[in-house]
C-alpha cells in the first residue's frame, strides 16, 4: 500500500490517510480546518456583530455624558417577534384520508407525544435561541439527541435441575426504561461541514461540544477520557462567557459522516486515534441528527451565509473631501429643505401674525438649516472620535 498522506491538499480519497486509527483521526482534524477556514471570515465577522449588539466597546464604560441608542439592539427586539412570537403545536394527520382507524389512532398517538415533549424539552429556549442567531449572524443550529434512560434488572435465582444442581446466579443486565430525543441548540459558531455551494452537497456535519476532565472519563472511558488534552481556554480579547469558566475542558468535534454512514468524535489534542466511533446510530434515513441550519442570504456559491446587518451597513467615510456630484447633491437637498421650512413657516405664521409672519418665515428656515448644520457637524466629530481598535462590518 502506498504511503498514507497527512493533508488534503493531496488527497483524492479518504483511503489516502491510511486505514489505521491515527490516519482515521488525522484525517478528520484536516478535514475539520478546512471546513473552519473555510468559515473563518464569516465568524470574524459575526463576532464584531455580536460585540456591537451588546455594546461592548471600550468606550462605552467610561462614556458618562453622551447619550447612544443601539439601533442594532433595537432591530433585532423589533423582528425577533415577526420571525418567532409563540411555540408552534404539532400536528399529526394522515397523507391519504382512508377509512383506518389504525392510522387514525397512530396518528393522535404520534400528535399527543410530540406536543408533550415540546412542553417538557423547553422548545421554546431553543427556539428562542435559533431565531437570535439567525437574526444576528445569518445561522441557526439546531441538533436532536437520542437518550435513553436504562434500568438494571436482576433476574431471579434460577431453579434447580432435576439432578439437584444449581446454575450459577445470573448476571444483572440493563434495559431501556424510557427513551427521548432531546434538541439542542448549536451555537453559530459551533457548527461545521464541508465547504459545499448547496445543502445536497454536504457530506458531513459536525458540532463542537466542550467536555471536563469528568465527562470525557464518563463518555469515552478512563483510558481515553485521562489523556485528553484539555484545549479549550478564552480567546484574547474576548468577553464570553467562557472566558470565566472555573474548569478547564477539552473541545471535540462529534462528525457525522454521510457517505459512510459513520459517526465519529475527534479531538485534536488526540490525533492517535478517534475518542469514539459508531456505525449509523439511529438509522436515518438522511441520516444527519440535525436540519438544515436556518440560513440569512447566502449566494449560490457557498452556504455560508450574509448577515443582515454586514447587508444592510453603509460603510461611513469620515474625513474624505466630497466629490463635486456629491458636494452639488448635498447643496441641492439643503436648499430644498430651506425652501420647505420656509413655505411651511411662512404658512402658519402669517395665519397666526398676518403680514409680519411672512417677513419672518425666512429668518426661521435660516434657523433650522443651522440646527440641523450643527447636528450633523457634533455627530461627525463624535464618529470621528471612536477608537479604530473596533472594526466595522465589510458588506
Amino acid at each position: 500500500m502506498a504511503d498514507p498522506i497527512l493533508d488534503l491538499d493531496s488527497a483524492e480519497t479518504p483511503a489516502d490517510f491510511g486505514d489505521d486509527p491515527g490516519a482515521l483521526a488525522r484525517r478528520w482534524i484536516s478535514e475539520i480546518e478546512l471546513a473552519e477556514k473555510d468559515q473563518a471570515s464569516w465568524r470574524e465577522r459575526g463576532r464584531r456583530i455580536i460585540k456591537r449588539y451588546r455594546e461592548d466597546r471600550a468606550e462605552a464604560v467610561t462614556e458618562v455624558k453622551a447619550r447612544r441608542f443601539s439601533l442594532l439592539w433595537a432591530n433585532i427586539q423589533t423582528l425577533g417577534p415577526a420571525v418567532y412570537a409563540r411555540t408552534p403545536s404539532a400536528v399529526v394527520g394522515r397523507r391519504w384520508k382512508d377509512d383506518d382507524p389504525v392510522g387514525r389512532v397512530a396518528s393522535e398517538v404520534l400528535e399527543r407525544g410530540l406536543n408533550f415533549a415540546v412542553d417538557s424539552l423547553d422548545f421554546a429556549d431553543v427556539l428562542l435561541s435559533l431565531r437570535d442567531d439567525f437574526l444576528l449572524v445569518g445561522r441557526g443550529q439546531a441538533w436532536v439527541r437520542y437518550l435513553p434512560h436504562l434500568r438494571t434488572v436482576t433476574p431471579p435465582a434460577p431453579l434447580p435441575d432435576p439432578d439437584g444442581q444449581v446454575s450459577d446466579d445470573p448476571e444483572p443486565y440493563e434495559v431501556v426504561d424510557w427513551e427521548e430525543a432531546v434538541v439542542d441548540h448549536v451555537s453559530w459558531d459551533d457548527f461545521l461541514h464541508n465547504p459545499a455551494r448547496k445543502w445536497s452537497e454536504v457530506r458531513w456535519v459536525a458540532r463542537v461540544v466542550f467536555m471536563t476532565r469528568e465527562e470525557l472519563t464518563q463518555r469515552f472511558g478512563e483510558e481515553i477520557g485521562g489523556e485528553v488534552g484539555l484545549d479549550h481556554g478564552p480567546e484574547e480579547g474576548s468577553s464570553a462567557s467562557d472566558d470565566h469558566q472555573q474548569w478547564k475542558k477539552a473541545a471535540v468535534y462529534e462528525i457525522w459522516d454521510k457517505p459512510s454512514r459513520t459517526a465519529v468524535w475527534i479531538s485534536k489534542a488526540w490525533p492517535e486515534a478517534p475518542l469514539d466511533q459508531r456505525e449509523d446510530p439511529l438509522g436515518l434515513a438522511d441520516f444527519f441528527p440535525c436540519p438544515r441550519p436556518l440560513l440569512a442570504t447566502t449566494a449560490p456559491d457557498s452556504l455560508i451565509p450574509v448577515p443582515d446587518y454586514a447587508i444592510g451597513y453603509v460603510k461611513r467615510r469620515i474625513g474624505q473631501p466630497l466629490t463635486p456630484q456629491t458636494a452639488q447633491a448635498a447643496a441641492t437637498d439643503i436648499e430644498g429643505f430651506k425652501a420647505a421650512v420656509e413655505t411651511a413657516a411662512g404658512a402658519f405664521l402669517t395665519a397666526k401674525l398676518g403680514p409680519l409672519g411672512g417677513a419672518l418665515a425666512s429668518n426661521v428656515a435660516d434657523h433650522a438649516v443651522q440646527a440641523v448644520a450643527t447636528t450633523l457637524e457634533a455627530a461627525t466629530r463624535a464618529l470621528e472620535a471612536q477608537p479604530a481598535h473596533a472594526p466595522m462590518p465589510q458588506a
